[in-house]
């Protein structure tokens, strides 16, 4: 052993061997600051490394075979080591080991020092104590050559801002809505940043290849323009592998940006969605679809999510993204609500079942407790939505849009705000703050913020709908007529872009009525139905549709609408008959709590039907009284309730004071009731009913107006003052 060890020392293989060593070290760390200043694939480097290590024993075998001469370098059996002077060799190693040590120390301290490529938590901590913990998830690039892998990519950068959204320690995550005008931009990094009101921004890259991928990501200070963190996920393409380096980067992140995760942010952040692939597919293209909010793209997603459930039926996100779907069908697509209810409460339990800490499906199950009027298990929903994902913005988008309708402005306004801040360039956020502004009599900042959203985004109707609302409220029917023609043209779907230009048209007085008023369409719902038909003026055919359609005993919207069919056609009994099944209390003498506008409206007609063709009873008046106690419901809208109340209890003063109020929207929009044998038997005008009906109908300028403006391409140019 001890004649082996000093042959080795004689043939310097110990010396090579360590010369090796050491060199090697440096040219690893080297090669890993280059590759990652060049943004190298993983596999570079474990190839140098590969190299590296085959390159030793090899490194040894020659130390051992050669000998370094006067001469050169000799096989160790030439050298005739009786006249060879060895040391030669042995000198020239050490040397070399001692420049290479030299090198290696002033490399370690360059890296320590001055590079501090690889911070330790503590300075990282130090490095980050000053950033606010705020971010934006840029839109991915498709590395790929095939384009059909765009909607991979964005379903890969949306899971990231999903699963970032449910830290409670980041301050904002800005949506993706929002980062999409991002898309092959030139703007800096700091512009974006300061635009979007972030600290910092994460860019990324995805590469699918066969049964592949790679995922390039990094994360910048948006201020400096200075990059925190860059890693390269090279994995074989399954859905286990997306979730993990998701979460992966998400736990960076949040390192990084010194956020204190709980077991429930951990255990939210670490959960498999899904383990088959295909059916994540389908999921992110339902996603897609339903971002354009029409009633093509709706059926589309719903498509995609009912295959989704179909391939894996413990899919929690996928049972949401159904629930989504067919509320938004309910509003979007003309699909009666009564169709599909009971399927979307299904799919939101199903979900909750999976997956209880889903904060998407609790916002959903809001918004149908809402629509329910079950307003305490709404808010309630909208709380727990808010606590487990903090930075999902629809939370406090359908939170606010169901206080703004309690008359709850105050409120709502902070929310939609939280909203707006998280998601900047949704069209549907700024349109329910726009509405809550409108609401508390800003109608200047309103009309800007929906002026904005139809530059930004002119396909979207509901902009359009809400500023036609807004201009009929300052008495502009003409504008207001021909602003629901544009929205009507973009989603002819929507029955309630065809009721409210009908309605501007029937304020417009217009003969061309039947022309202009959009045909009624053969999948509206019953209620619509009756609805078109009591604003054109048919009050009879309405009552003679509402006493032959059959309410089921789940549609209440059906209900209310055939009980006013049958008022406005002076129907009394049968209005009463459905008032008894919806709201059997309102008829006692007892006072009855009204706490949202629909409560005062049920009791409006209830007031209605308690009067006969002898008078007012004692107790209609009563309750009109109380309808008028509680006009502070109606903020913004439905005055037309308050001058009703006035007017068909004798109280023309009252009514005619109401009516010369503003908003006007809701004259104009009800003008159609005036002619109704309501009001023609039971409203007595008095001498002053004059002027009272004149403040229903437009001016001779907007009818004139709109002669001139229906045939003509719609300009915005023509509602900016």
């Amino acid at each position: 052993m001890q004649s082996l060890f000093a042959e080795l020392k004689r043939r310097n293989v110990i010396r090579v061997g360590a010369a090796y060593l050491i060199t090697a070290w440096l040219l690893a760390q080297v090669a890993d600051l280059a590759l990652e200043s060049f943004g190298a694939p993983d596999w570079v480097m474990k190839t140098i490394l590969m190299v590296l290590l085959i390159g030793f024993p090899l490194a040894l075998l020659f130390a051992w075979a050669f000998e370094l001469t006067p001469e050169g370098v000799k096989r160790d059996s030439q050298v005739d080591h009786s006249v060879s002077d060895s040391s030669l060799g042995r000198r020239q190693l050490d040397r070399i080991i001692i420049i290479v040590l030299v090198v290696a120390v002033a490399y370690f301290a360059l890296d320590r020092w001055v590079l501090d490529r690889s911070p330790e938590p503590a300075a990282v901590a130090d490095a980050t104590v000053r950033m606010d913990k705020s971010i934006a998830v840029l839109p991915f690039e498709n590395r790929s050559s095939v384009a059909e892998d765009s909607h991979f990519v964005d379903g890969i950068q949306d899971d990231i801002l999903t699963q970032l959204s449910k830290l409670s320690g980041l301050d904002k995550v800005i949506s993706r809505t929002s980062v999409e005008r991002y898309r092959d931009t030139l703007e800096t990094i700091p512009e974006i940043g300061k635009a979007l009101g972030v600290a910092t921004i994460l860019e990324g890259g995805v590469q699918r290849s066969g049964k592949t991928v790679r995922i390039t990501v990094q994360l910048i200070e948006a201020a400096t323009d200075k990059h925190l963190w860059s890693e390269t996920f090279d994995r074989e393409l399954t859905a286990e592998n997306l979730f993990a380096v998701q979460s992966q980067i998400s736990t960076e992140i949040a390192r990084l940006l010194q956020v204190v995760m709980t077991a429930d942010d951990k255990s939210q952040i670490n959960r498999l969605p899904t383990s088959n692939l295909e059916a994540y597919n389908h999921f992110v293209a339902g996603r897609e679809s339903l971002r354009e909010r029409t009633a093509k793209s709706i059926r589309a997603g719903l498509a995609h999510f009912r295959k989704a459930v179909e391939l894996d039926p413990e899919y929690s996100q996928a049972h949401v993204g159904i629930a989504e779907s067919l509320n938004l069908a309910t509003e979007y697509g003309g699909v009666p609500r009564e169709s599909v209810i009971d399927e979307t409460k299904a799919e939101i339990a199903r979900a909750l079942e999976l997956d209880p800490a889903l904060g998407e499906a609790y916002a959903v199950s809001g918004v149908v407790s809402s629509d329910d009027e079950d307003l305490e298990a709404a808010e309630a929903d909208f709380k727990r939505a808010i606590q487990l994902s903090p930075n999902y913005p629809r939370s406090y988008h359908w939170y606010a849009l169901r206080l703004r309708d309690q008359g709850r402005l105050d409120e709502a306004l902070p929310l939609i705000q939280k909203a707006r801040a998280l998601d900047p360039e949704d069209p549907t956020i700024a349109l329910v703050e726009g509405t809550i502004l409108q609401g508390k009599g800003d109608l200047d900042q309103a009309r800007q913020i929906y002026l904005q959203g139809i530059e930004k985004r002119p396909d979207f109707p509901e902009h359009y709908s809400t500023l036609a609302g807004l201009f009929a409220q300052r008495g502009k029917v003409g504008m207001a007529a021909r602003i629901f023609a544009q929205a009507y043209e973009l989603n002819p779907a929507r029955e309630f872009y065809a009721e409210g230009l009908c309605e501007m048209i029937y304020a417009l007085g217009q003969s061309e009525f039947d022309k202009d008023c959009p045909a009624q369409s053969d999948e509206v719902s019953p209620a619509a139905h009756l609805r078109r038909l009591r604003l054109q003026g048919k009050f009879q055919e309405a009552a003679e549709l509402a006493r032959s359609t059959e309410s089921a005993s789940s549609d209440a919207e059906l209900r209310r609408v055939q009980v006013l069919a049958f008022l406005l056609n002076a129907d009394w009994q049968a209005a009463r008959q459905l008032l008894e099944v919806d709201a059997p209390e309102m008829f006692l003498s007892e006072p009855v709590s009204l706490e949202v506008r629909l409560d005062a409206w049920k009791l409006l007609l209830v007031a209605t039907t308690l009067r006969d063709e002898h008078g007012w009873t004692d107790l209609a008046r009563e309750k009109a009284d109380q309808v008028l106690q509680n006009l502070s419901l109606f903020p913004g809208g439905w005055d037309f309730v308050a001058w009703w109340a006035h007017g068909i209890r004798g109280d023309m003063g009252g009514a005619i004071t109401r009516a010369h109020r503003n908003p006007k929207r809701d004259y104009f929009r009800t003008s159609f009731i005036l002619d109704s044998p309501l009001f023609q038997q039971y409203f007595d005008m008095g001498p002053d009913g004059e002027a009272f009906l004149a403040s229903f109908k437009a001016t001779e300028e907007q009818k004139q107006w709109y002669r001139d403006h229906r045939d003509k391409p719609f300009n915005l140019d023509d509602y900016r003052n």
